[in-house]
């Protein structure tokens, strides 16, 4: 099954005329922005407590082993696709001759990067009407996915070379998006990483999970004090916000439109919440997993997968 086809599945489209009707409603109920509809209705829900624990599995993209993941990404090519593979494929292969390929995974990654003032940006350059960008932009997902391949390529050589790079992608943290970063501010000192850097908050749920993963586990596995406040910052907007996302039986894809998460984005958050769990301790994130996993339609997504 093509990667066209897979979304053009009865369980999937029926799945997406569903949650497009109940998207419609918000729209005429509240508005078109959920950013704006909730952001003076955010409370403080989180008491600050967490406790990080380091796993070396990448727990966020274990659904996949290296072939499927192959396979489901064989018709996209971006520096995305490749980390995604340099992921699944560390969690898939532990011999002395992986451990090899996966660091020269890591080395080919690196030569899209450009490197300034101690922060490595891998930079977009594609139009995304979407979210309304158009030319080059940086992107929190792919900055966290590059941090968490560099740190587990630290993990493998003990080389603290890799790990300084995992900071580098994360040193994006002080350059807020109408400066041309991915940093939003919001109320209550909380702030997002924007995965799209629209112009207007977009809040795009599943990019700044993955940002948040790379975070806690850099904090994890390091002793950097800076990194450790900025991640209270993060864990508690996260936390504040993840309400704001919460359907009966669902979740909202982002705050730039009453979108809710098809089939793919469920089953894809159900193990990004357990990632943070296992990293974390918080207790909001495993319940956050459950709901997913609740509301997922497993077969359909494995289907969509190829498993």
């Amino acid at each position: 099954m093509t990667r066209t086809n897979r979304f053009l599945m009865p369980g999937y489209l029926w799945n997406t005329a569903k949650i497009k009707l109940s998207a419609n409603w918000k729209k005429m109920t509240r508005g078109s922005s959920p950013f704006l509809f909730f952001k003076d209705r955010v409370e403080h829900n989180w008491d600050g407590k967490y406790e990080l624990n380091y796993h070396d599995e990448y727990q966020s993209l274990s659904y996949f082993d290296f072939e499927e993941a192959i396979l489901f990404h064989e018709n996209n090519k971006s520096v995305t696709v490749d980390l995604i593979l340099a992921l699944v494929y560390h969690n898939s292969r532990v011999s002395q001759e992986a451990k090899v390929e996966l660091l020269g995974m890591a080395e080919n990654i690196l030569k899209h990067a450009s490197e300034t003032d101690d922060v490595l940006s891998f930079v977009i350059d594609e139009t995304y009407d979407k979210f309304g960008l158009s030319g080059k932009y940086l992107s929190a997902i792919v900055q966290g996915k590059a941090a968490s391949l560099f740190i587990r390529c630290y993990q493998k050589t003990k080389d603290a070379s890799w790990l300084d790079l995992a900071r580098k992608s994360l040193n994006h943290c002080d350059v807020s998006v109408k400066d041309g970063g991915i940093k939003r501010l919001l109320l209550l000192d909380m702030e997002w990483m924007e995965e799209y850097p629209s112009e207007r908050p977009s809040m795009v749920l599943n990019g700044f999970l993955f940002w948040l993963i790379a975070l806690s586990e850099y904090c994890a596995v390091s002793d950097d004090e800076r990194y450790q406040k900025i991640l209270e910052t993060h864990l508690k907007s996260a936390i504040n916000w993840l309400p704001s996302y919460r359907l009966k039986n669902g979740l909202l894809y982002s705050m730039y439109r009453w979108n809710h998460c098809n089939v793919h984005y469920m089953g894809i958050m159900k193990y990004q919440f357990e990632h943070l769990y296992q990293l974390t301790g918080v207790a909001i994130f495993e319940e956050y997993a459950n709901h997913c996993d609740h509301n997922t339609n497993w077969s359909v997504f494995k289907k969509m997968i190829g498993t």
